[in-house]
């Protein structure tokens, strides 16, 4: 069953490309929005977590109105996430010691003009 929607996400993924609606991930703190791509990937693989984490940091980094989010398996369920702000310059780095998430890698960008947009790079 995990493969099948592995396959189905990476099979769907690279056809997102702008949004026709945007959808509300609201979290204990406040709301960030997502577009079609994101929304596709929170739903079929129940990854709503990813998107709780970028919001949490956004207090943190309000004055970057471009960042640029890298998730990658380590090992096993280990993963890391990364932001830098589109120049390599380094905003967050953490670790993730398990997670069931089904793809090895994912990039989100997350535009933050006053209500916090994350999107897929297609869909720029």
């Amino acid at each position: 069953m995990e493969k099948q929607i592995k396959e189905e996400i990476l099979e769907a993924l690279p056809h997102f490309n702008g949004t026709e609606q945007l959808w509300e991930h609201r979290t204990f703190a406040g709301s960030i929005y997502l577009t079609d791509g994101c929304n596709f990937l929170r739903e079929k693989a129940n990854c709503r977590w990813i998107f709780d984490l970028l919001f949490s940091y956004q207090q943190k980094l309000k004055e970057e109105s471009f960042q640029c989010w890298n998730l990658i398996r380590i090992t096993g369920n280990e993963f890391e996430i990364k932001c830098h702000d589109g120049d390599e310059n380094s905003l967050v780095r953490q670790q993730i010691p398990f997670s069931d998430f089904v793809l090895d890698e994912l990039t989100i960008w997350l535009v933050n003009e006053g209500q916090p947009l994350c999107m897929l790079p297609s869909e720029y």
